[in-house]
């Protein structure tokens, strides 16, 4: 029997091995996981608050070395590390000022939301980084929105929510609100990278569980913080339990997470869609039917200004989200217009291009002239069609970088035309004078071939 619990350690420390986690740290995890889940069972506070500091610390440096070792980009990975480092600051000081140690008492609980805040950063810079992959543009301002209106929607049905978080409540309990608030906006990010995904992997989890962790321990610490009638000994020791704990799994993300981004184009687009439409149904009907139930059940009339707070913070996503469509509306068509009147290969106009580039200009004594490739089929059929192709890129640079040119054009397979000013009693001089720069011979590949061109203008 114990043979067989040996192997089950060794084959899930091979596993963590593959995924990006040395020997070393896999022990430095293990240890810092064995004394985080002893703080459920430190009943001396002194040792406790001395335990966090410690544990603070060692995450620190574990978060620091995963991101150094797998060499993480400072965007977004910056907002991630620098966030875990403020959490631990604040952590450490508030142990020493549990300690007796005379501290500010807002300094830890703000330097906390800002590590807080700097993580979500870190959240929404990976999904701006997924809808640029999967060209979903809009879809973190819809997520903002459905999770902004259904907040909303919860704090103007909540009688007296407003009021009592602004008077009856202290400093440091607001700021845990806060942070209450990111963590939830977390763990919501955490659902919807899960549900993206192909399979769960272990970075998936880690990232589930460290936020969920993290939502726990702030939601036992505002439990302390609001019951006045008992000191919460067990609920004290659970609640830094799950904060070192969270500690733990947020090493384990570092280490193994490589934004990979691996998810289901089509579930994406699906969920994006739906994303759409449902941020634009809470959008637009979260406000009234928040004041609809509060007039139903008979509540309290609310104060006209945080309904208009709360419509100017809906209004102003919902234009940014506007913005964006329109954009991304006028990119379709750009390129939609550019595939209609560009040539693929050569990026040059083709001849609908051509056509509506000379009329819009209005050009005067102009030469038009044809430049076609003699018997290009017999190059294709010679050196092969990645090689023609090459041949008709060539000749294209070659007759922009024609003096006085003022256009030219791929109209057919092997047909150029090229536009020049001058005047009529000119053409044979210029036309010779294309003829010579452009010459019998062209250098391909390092290969020199002769490419045989055929010319006709019109003025």
């Amino acid at each position: 029997m114990l043979d067989r619990y040996i192997g089950i350690v060794l084959k899930i420390f091979t596993q963590l091995k593959n995924i990006g986690l040395p020997l070393f740290w896999q022990a430095y995890i293990a240890i810092h996981a064995i004394f985080s889940a002893s703080l459920f069972f430190i009943t001396d506070d002194y040792i406790t608050n001395i335990s966090n500091a410690i544990l603070s610390t060692f995450v620190s440096i574990g978060v620091i070395a995963g991101s150094i070792i797998h060499k993480h980009r400072l965007k977004p990975w910056g907002f991630m590390v620098v966030g875990v480092i403020l959490i631990c600051i604040s952590t450490i000081l508030k142990s020493l000022w549990y300690s007796g140690v005379t501290i500010s008492v807002p300094i830890p609980f703000w330097i906390e939301l800002v590590g807080i805040f700097l993580i979500t950063i870190f959240g929404f810079i990976n999904m701006v980084i997924f809808e640029k992959r999967y060209n979903l543009k809009g879809f973190t301002l819809d997520f903002s929105l459905i999770f902004t209106s259904i907040s909303l929607f919860i704090l103007l049905i909540t009688p007296d929510v407003l009021n009592f978080f602004l008077y009856e409540i202290d400093f440091s309990q607001q700021l845990l609100l806060f942070k209450i608030f990111f963590s939830l906006l977390l763990l919501a990010m955490a659902v919807v990278n899960h549900i993206l995904s192909k399979t769960l992997a272990f970075k998936d989890i880690t990232l589930i569980v460290t936020v969920f962790l993290l939502s726990l321990h702030f939601i036992t610490e505002a439990i302390i913080s609001f019951d006045t009638n008992s000191t919460n000994q067990l609920a004290n020791q659970a609640s830094w339990g799950f904060y070192q704990l969270a500690g733990t799994f947020a090493i384990l993300f570092t280490f193994t997470e490589n934004l990979s981004l691996d998810f289901h184009y089509q579930n994406s687009c699906r969920l994006s869609s739906r994303f759409k439409w449902v941020a634009s149904i809470t959008a637009i009907l979260g406000i009234p039917l928040a004041l609809i139930i509060r007039w139903f059940f008979g509540m309290t009339d609310i104060n006209p200004l945080v309904i208009g707070i709360s419509s100017f913070i809906l209004s102003t996503i919902v234009i940014l989200r506007l913005a964006v469509l329109i954009w991304n509306s006028n990119q379709q068509r750009e390129k939609l217009q550019s595939i209609a009147f560009t040539n693929a290969l050569t990026g040059l106009p083709n001849y609908l291009g051509f056509r509506e580039q000379l009329l819009s200009r209005q050009l005067k004594r102009t030469l038009v002239v044809g430049v076609d490739i003699d018997d290009f089929k017999s190059i294709n059929d010679l050196y092969g069609r990645k090689f023609g192709d090459e041949v008709l890129i060539s000749l294209a640079n070659r007759l922009q970088q024609l003096p006085d040119i003022i256009l030219v054009a791929h109209t057919g397979s092997d047909s150029f035309l090229i536009v020049l000013r001058t005047y009529e009693e000119d053409i044979p001089f210029l036309i010779r004078s294309i003829q010579k720069q452009l010459g019998v011979w062209d250098t391909i590949l390092d290969r020199r071939i002769a490419v045989p061109l055929t010319f006709g203008g019109s003025h």
